[in-house]
């Protein structure tokens, strides 16, 4: 199963997310980055988007993680979050048949 991870922040506290993304642990070894990919608008300040790839048996432990991860940024202003569990096209046409 893929699991992405949508985060945006306000640029004013670029530099401390930064920082606390630095000192994170690492996620399990369950758990395979597929890309961390960041972008700003002039709205919202920063994005970024992070795949992972999970094994089927493990989604509920990697999600549990993913969020523990992203809590470490809850208290900063503006910092906001979504974590979507995701099929593969050929995973969500068997769940069709």
């Amino acid at each position: 199963m893929i699991i992405i991870c949508f985060t945006e922040y306000p640029v004013q506290h670029s530099m401390e997310v930064t920082m606390r993304y630095l000192e994170l642990p690492r996620l399990p070894e369950y758990i395979t980055g597929k890309g961390n990919y960041v972008y700003s608008t002039n709205e919202k300040g920063y994005h970024s988007i992070s795949i992972f790839k999970v094994d089927d048996k493990k989604v509920k432990k990697a999600f549990d993680a993913i969020t523990k991860a992203c809590l470490t940024f809850i208290d900063i202003p503006g910092y906001q979050y979504e974590i979507r569990m995701c099929h593969t096209a050929k995973e969500g046409i068997k769940l069709l048949a």
